[in-house]
């Protein structure tokens, strides 16, 4: 099983109405947060994401919004409550964001996710973090704005893979190479280890580029029942949470 959503977060402040909603359905530690961050646009974002995290672990379980708790692993990652575990029977879950957008993997295997938005400033990040291998492939594509979407492919899939292992940003980004794909799925090979490959997938949603790390089958079953790559993620707006909570 592998669920997907994406979310774009307004420009605009939330109305009275739908922040006070919004603020009701989250667990106490995530609203408490949510009161402790000074500035009002970094406040409403993490308000819509936390609520954005709320609605998609809803709808995948069937548990009302109001029910979804969490534990914290390293760095904070949340997890679902024990007593979610024992009804669900184990649900890994991924939250990423950037720009006015979050995008959230949902699956019974472990799952990564990431999205990023296009940038100018590549070339020294790719210097940095990539293998040789990889830079070299971003650098060669014909054009500018292929480079830059290539050099995308690379971090949001090495981004995906470091979240579906578990141990995040401790993972070099070089200790692993990522065999990128024109077509389906890529594929992360840890050096040495070439026998562990796990399977990503890419693709773009306007400015932004997203990757998703996870199991084979569930990958590729998501993007035939889809009809194409990116019809495996499903498109939420506040409006959406919003009215099943005035229901």
């Amino acid at each position: 099983m592998l669920k997907c959503y994406i979310i774009q977060i307004q420009s605009e402040p939330l109305p009275g109405d739908r922040r006070v909603l919004l603020e009701q359905i989250l667990p106490q530690e995530r609203r408490e947060k949510c009161y402790r961050l000074k500035d009002e646009k970094r406040r409403e974002r993490y308000l819509i994401s936390s609520a954005f995290m709320q609605y998609g672990l809803s709808q995948t379980l069937d548990i009302p919004m109001r029910d979804i708790r969490y534990q914290y692993g390293i760095n904070e990652k949340p997890m679902l409550a024990d007593s979610l575990l024992e009804k669900t029977g184990g649900i890994e879950f991924n939250l990423s964001h950037s720009g006015e957008y979050a995008v959230l993997a949902i699956s019974d295997k472990p799952v990564g996710i990431d999205i990023e938005r296009k940038t100018e400033r590549y070339k020294s990040v790719a210097k940095q973090f990539f293998r040789e291998e990889e830079y070299t492939d971003v650098i060669s594509a014909d054009t500018e704005e292929e480079r830059k979407r290539r050099f995308l492919e690379y971090w949001t899939m090495k981004e995906a893979y470091v979240k579906w292992d578990g141990r995040g940003l401790r993972i070099p980004l070089s200790s692993f190479r990522v065999n990128r794909q024109e077509q389906g799925l890529s594929y992360a090979e840890p050096i040495g280890e070439e026998e562990k490959t796990v399977p990503i997938v890419f693709f773009e949603k306007k400015e932004y580029c997203i990757s998703v790390c996870g199991e084979a089958d569930e990958l590729l079953k998501s993007i035939t029942t889809s009809c194409g790559i990116e019809k495996i993620i499903r498109d939420i707006t506040v409006d959406d949470i919003c009215k099943i909570l005035m229901e």
